[in-house]
């Protein structure tokens, strides 16, 4: 990806950054401590635009619901096949792979990472909303200084 948007990033049209072996948690850290408040002040960006890109792997299934199993199960299953916990209560969906914090799997839902990025969508409409709050008052503070 990096090779392929070398010419933009040359002209700091775009910022790339890598999360390697990224938990949910530290995913969810990384946007809402850069959710473009900040990198993007420069008074000619509208709105940012964030793209990401996941490279890793996902699976459709039933994920157990017992804390200390969390096997994700093949989507026919009606008891966990590590446990032996009942499975019908659990709807089979998508999950995507992250890392836990030994290095293994934890699958997130694919609901969880929407209402992830939904919230991250609003932080980036509240700092459109200061942004250009603040234009105003910086078009005063300049003709004042002349």
């Amino acid at each position: 990806m990096q090779r392929a948007l070398a010419g933009p990033i040359e002209k700091g049209q775009v910022w790339l950054d890598r999360l390697d072996q990224v938990t949910f948690d530290d995913l969810v850290t990384y946007l809402s401590s850069r959710g473009g408040a900040g990198l993007l002040d420069d008074n000619e960006t509208v709105l940012p635009c964030y793209a990401i890109h996941f490279d890793g792997h996902g699976a459709f299934g039933r994920l157990c619901p017992d804390e200390d199993c969390q096997k994700l199960n093949d989507a026919e299953e009606s008891k966990c096949v590590d446990c032996q916990a009942p499975l019908s209560r659990v709807r089979p969906q998508t999950y995507l792979s992250f890392c836990d914090e030994e290095g293994g799997n934890s699958y997130i839902d694919t609901q969880s990472l929407r209402e992830l990025f939904i919230i991250v969508q609003e932080l980036l409409k509240t700092v459109e909303e200061l942004h250009q709050l603040q234009a105003p008052a910086t078009a005063a503070e300049k003709k004042a200084e002349v």
